[in-house]
């Protein structure tokens, strides 16, 4: 999580050190943030546990690797919920998305989150071992059976890389890298930017990206509830504000500035400085025909089957869990999700629940 990757202009911009000058600044100096981003208090499957215990107030997980503290988030990962990146945000900072979900989330498990980083969708990303083996595009499901992927700790990456007839093998982010420069696992699935971010040499270990958008990519801010209620009103309205604007202007600045100009993703011509032109990276880009052989596959309209014991196990949070996934659904396709990443603004924040959780 350490710039330049993370950092404001890098290729997956986090918000941790926006958030700090943020705060610095707009309280005089008066409140201190202290970024720890070298995993040396908790990596991306402990933070969500230690923000829970309270032995950090701030923690940082994908909602996907949260499951694996917070099994219920698994919800939010069943595949072609959403179909776009603004969709998710949209959907995400909802009020209705509060009251079903986050607060008695936060009511079970202590936590809610504090902000996201900027939103994106899972590709699957081919290892130049694996494409040399093969005289083929990877465009389609049959062009990765026997494929041995890394997959994140969410039971819904498991469960659809191997319904897809894929080797699902779980890895932590930086043991990923190694195995994708190494050829311990043919590909991964994730989003584009932290390949970017975070992979140096190992995005060049790639051949190739299928970009079919399968499920959400969403690194999380976890704060822990009782140290909000604990701090003093004006404390909690800077976190609030500050947290919401670094938010919002991720999202904002999606699109164009990140994907398209510092990824160079979703355009036919990227920028020389961007990823996709420095590491020489291919994106496949699927139509209409070949996305659908993706969602036939492994979306839930489908196979919700797949995902029933995901969805039942909302109900460890007292949250209905085929209404909550009906709704989540529903609300990425409503007619209210901004058309442009530049016009999204937070219809509800966390703070405005705070008494509730």
């Amino acid at each position: 999580m350490s710039p330049p990757g993370s950092g404001w202009e890098g290729a997956q911009p986090s918000g941790h050190w926006e958030f700090e000058r943020r705060i610095e600044e707009q309280s005089d100096g008066r409140i201190q943030v202290e970024n720890v981003a070298e995993g040396q208090i908790c990596g991306e499957l402990e933070c969500p546990e230690s923000v829970r215990n309270r032995t950090v107030e701030i923690g940082s997980a994908s909602i996907g690797n949260s499951s694996a503290s917070f099994p219920v988030n698994d919800i939010w990962m069943i595949p072609y919920t959403f179909p776009s990146e603004i969709s998710l945000a949209h959907t995400l900072t909802q009020a209705e998305t509060y009251e079903q979900f986050w607060v008695p989330l936060a009511r079970e498990y202590g936590v809610v989150p504090l902000w996201y980083h900027a939103p994106a969708l899972r590709a699957i990303h081919i290892g130049i071992d694996r494409a040399e083996s093969t005289d083929y595009t990877h465009q389609l499901p049959e062009d990765v059976e026997d494929m041995d992927c890394r997959r994140t700790a969410s039971q819904v990456s498991g469960i659809a890389l191997d319904e897809l007839g894929m080797n699902p093998v779980s890895l932590a982010w930086a043991d990923a890298l190694q195995g994708l420069r190494t050829g311990t696992v043919d590909g991964a699935e994730a989003a584009a930017s932290p390949l970017c971010a975070y992979g140096g040499n190992n995005a060049e270990a790639l051949s190739s990206s299928i970009i079919n958008k399968w499920t959400i990519h969403n690194d999380t801010k976890w704060a822990n509830v009782e140290w909000l209620k604990s701090l003093s009103d004006e404390n909690l309205s800077l976190l609030a504000d500050v947290s919401k604007s670094v938010y919002e202007d991720l999202v904002r600045m999606n699109v164009e500035e990140i994907h398209q100009q510092r990824l160079g993703l979703y355009t036919d011509d990227p920028p020389e400085s961007s990823c996709t032109v420095e590491h020489d990276l291919e994106y496949n880009y699927l139509d209409d025909d070949q996305m659908q052989q993706w969602e036939d596959a492994i979306g839930y309209e489908d196979n919700l089957d797949l995902y029933s014991n995901i969805i039942d196990s909302a109900n460890q949070i007292g949250v209905d869990g085929e209404a909550f996934h009906e709704f989540l659904a529903d609300t990425a396709r409503e007619n209210s999700v901004p058309s442009s990443h530049s016009d999204f603004t937070v219809d509800a924040w966390w703070d405005e629940y705070l008494s509730e959780m």
